[in-house]
């Protein structure tokens, strides 16, 4: 049986808030970020046209949502970089769905915490969890 469901940002850039300020934290660094054409840095600072009025999130945690927006991530003791975009947040609901769905359910169902962000991150980086 074959079900799509619409996620919305909000759930992404949560669960991305989970994985950058704790759950990941131990093998990730953010290298660098990649803008589209016309969208700056101060797009996704406080006032920013990306930032939600009410609720607002790191950088970080918006740019690869953006179309042509990513942020390049090295894997310690890894030389590879990685682009977390949002085609690579895509493939890794997916792997999640498929792999890890007790995590995914997690986080659909609001009960996601570092190790669930942890995954979420490994699985758009890599196709699976490798570290943890």
């Amino acid at each position: 049986m074959k079900m799509e469901i619409e996620i919305d940002d909000k759930v992404i850039s949560n669960i991305l808030c989970d994985a950058f300020e704790g759950g990941s934290n131990y093998w990730y660094t953010i290298e660098d970020y990649v803008y589209a054409e016309g969208v700056t840095e101060s797009d996704f600072n406080e006032g920013g046209k990306f930032q939600d009025k009410d609720d607002y999130f790191h950088p970080s945690q918006l740019i690869p949502l953006q179309p042509g927006c990513a942020v390049i991530i090295r894997a310690d003791g890894d030389k590879k970089k990685y682009q977390l975009n949002r085609g690579a947040i895509e493939r890794g609901l997916k792997v999640m769905v498929a792999k890890y769905a007790k995590h995914f359910g997690d986080m659909m169902s609001e009960h996601d915490d570092a190790d669930t962000g942890d995954v979420f991150l490994q699985c758009c980086l890599f196709g699976e969890v490798v570290y943890g």
